[in-house]
């Protein structure tokens, strides 16, 4: 299963290099490097952290099936 994720992976690092998907990071400011990668570290280390103390406290299956709705709650929040 690793292998194919890791060969989507590049299949769509490759099409986006095709399409000129990436043409728009030579225009980025070094603000917006910073906040992208604060974001991405951030973010994903927060939601890393709370996973696991989900995990502590929850069995599997109930973190697993609340994971699935954070992004209907992000759209919802977003209206």
């Amino acid at each position: 299963m690793r292998k194919i994720a890791d060969r989507l992976a590049v299949v769509l690092v490759l099409a986006g290099l095709v399409k000129g998907s990436f043409a728009a990071l030579e225009r980025f400011t070094a603000a917006q490097w910073v906040a992208g990668v604060y974001l991405g570290i951030g973010g994903g280390a927060l939601a890393f952290i709370l996973w696991v103390m989900a995990l502590a406290r929850a069995t599997p299956t109930r973190v697993a099936n609340t994971m699935t709705v954070n992004p209907i709650a992000a759209a919802w929040r977003r209206c």
